[in-house]
């Protein structure tokens, strides 16, 4: 989501330069780089059979506090640009375009902001109490941390969900990807009869 809100203000920047690297060829270099970086983050786990991560810097830094200053920054520097677009010379389409998918993107943060503050909060009172004469509050706190896991855990799938009630392109796409294109693959092919009859001789 940080390298998709990146991308959305590179993609509004004034500045040709920045322009220029909204391309392709860098979002799979990207891509490729954070899939091997997650690869490496996750292999002491692999290797180490008591490896135990520090919960500040892995929940509150890396799944916490960084995402949402990166993805509020940026999604807020596009926005800007956005807003911007009407005293440019932008073509139209062009223009409506990016305001949809700022606007997606936009809804999109909203709803991570609360899923990982919410995530994080819960993760921060756990590991800041002791519990340990306390037992009610304790499975109170437990809990409320899986509630916020799932909420944390399904803004991997809300995405489409989001699209799909804020940008009517999308919705049109999608109908017309399940109506008109799978069932007509679902669809049995109409026989269709010979037309032509034998000539017969009536001598």
């Amino acid at each position: 989501m940080c390298l998709a809100t990146i991308d959305q203000y590179l993609a509004t920047s004034f500045y040709r330069r920045w322009q220029q690297w909204n391309n392709i060829k860098l979002a799979y270099c990207l891509c490729t780089a954070s899939f091997i970086f997650a690869i490496l983050h996750g292999v002491p786990s692999i290797i180490y059979y008591n490896y135990t991560d520090s919960s500040i810097a892995d929940t509150l830094v890396c799944r916490g506090a960084l995402p949402i200053f990166i993805t509020v920054l940026f999604e807020s520097l596009a926005y800007r640009n956005v807003k911007q677009l009407a005293y440019r010379t932008v073509p139209l389409v062009h223009r409506e375009l990016d305001k949809q998918l700022t606007s997606m993107v936009l809804v999109q943060i909203v709803y991570i902001f609360i899923a990982i503050v919410s995530y994080t909060v819960v993760i921060i009172i756990t590991t800041n109490l002791d519990l340990k004469d306390k037992p009610i509050l304790a499975a109170e706190l437990q809990l409320t941390e899986y509630l916020g896991a799932i909420i944390y855990y399904s803004y991997f799938a809300a995405p489409f969900y989001m699209y799909v009630c804020v940008s009517k392109r999308f919705r049109q796409q999608l109908i017309y990807v399940f109506f008109r294109i799978y069932t007509n693959c679902c669809r049995k092919p109409a026989i269709i009869n010979n037309q032509i009859a034998p000539a017969t001789d009536m001598n």
